[in-house]
């Protein structure tokens, strides 16, 4: 924990050095502000979430809308913009990370004892040193591998927040081994679908700015 402690220090330098570089930077503000610009509705009816749609001001992060992992217990604010242009994704990563570091620091700081996982045989795999050491956690593995979790009949969505947005999952269980049905809503597959609407008109540097900007994740888009 002192050499995660440490690096939240490195980082938050680096970030300061960012900042100092870019943030007052005229031609930087020329380059990035009104360019993509979009609207807090325009972007909810494109299915945008994370940075990009707090760039535009609406204040919605899963975290505080929706906590789990003990995010409530953790003191952190949620950085929003005004325009949704360029400038404003990035003044918004850029205090992203600074309360990144702060969550960091808190957590580290305060890890509670006792074991990191649960010790249900049905649905966790055993530790390598039980799998390679007895017979029992190679059987214990064995079974689970090969005949799978076998969840009550129905169905759940669930998300989290990730760097881009909402990360979700909705799964429909028939009882077997194998889901029925499994859908993943990554953030970047509905924000990138805007991306013909934001470089209409623009310039052809501005493309590279609005794509940057967004920071898709192409595994999202060709699956």
């Amino acid at each position: 924990m002192d050499e995660v402690l440490q690096f939240c220090k490195d980082m938050r330098k680096g970030v300061d050095d960012l900042d100092i570089l870019l943030t007052g930077n005229k031609i930087w503000i020329q380059r990035t502000k009104d360019v993509g610009a979009i609207s807090p509705e325009n972007a909810i009816q494109w299915g945008y979430t994370g940075p990009l749609l707090r760039a535009t001001g609406v204040s919605l992060d899963l975290r505080k809308a929706d906590p789990y992992y003990g995010y409530n217990t953790i003191d952190f604010q949620v950085p929003i913009g005004t325009s949704g242009d360029v400038l404003d994704r990035y003044l918004v990563r850029v205090a992203e990370m600074r309360e990144s570091i702060k969550i960091i620091e808190q957590v580290a700081k305060n890890v509670p004892g006792g074991d990191y996982t649960i010790r249900d045989r049905d649905i966790v795999l055993p530790e390598k040193k039980d799998v390679y050491g007895n017979i029992e956690g190679l059987m214990n593995h064995f079974v689970l591998v090969m005949k799978g979790l076998r969840p009550a009949p129905g169905e759940i969505y669930d998300a989290t927040e990730g760097a881009n947005g909402e990360l979700g999952f909705w799964l429909i269980s028939d009882g077997s081994a194998h889901p029925y049905r499994l859908k993943v809503r990554p953030p970047c597959f509905a924000i990138y679908q805007s991306f013909s609407e934001q470089i209409t008109g623009g310039l052809v540097a501005d493309v590279i700015a609005i794509l940057g900007s967004q920071n898709v994740i192409a595994g999202e888009l060709d699956r």
